[in-house]
């Protein structure tokens, strides 16, 4: 976890790793199944990506665009999740393109 994330969300990255729950817990209750359900697809193609509105530490819901990749080891066993977020919330808002442009 970059320290990016406390400019993007207001949080420091001990937030997310000290808690299992923190990602899951600030993901928006009309978003949050269809974003569970969905993780399958990165352990099934090595790569997702989705967009969902996250809870800023202000208290205001921010639209995140997510992209994640997953490593395997030497005998294909998960290793690692790489991924990056763009908060994409002045594009939705202004452009009201949230469903086109993904």
């Amino acid at each position: 976890m970059s320290d990016n994330v406390e400019n993007q969300l207001g949080y420091s990255p001990e937030t997310f790793t000290s808690d299992s729950g923190f990602w899951h817990n600030h993901i928006h209750p009309e978003d949050c199944d269809r974003v569970l359900n969905s993780l399958d697809d990165l352990f099934e193609k090595g790569r997702h990506i989705y967009k969902y509105r996250f809870l800023h530490a202000d208290g205001k819901y921010r639209w995140m665009y997510d992209t994640l990749f997953l490593t395997r080891d030497d005998a294909g066993e998960p290793k690692e999740i790489v991924g990056y977020w763009i908060d994409i919330t002045d594009l939705v808002e202004s452009k009201g393109v949230h469903e086109a442009i993904f």
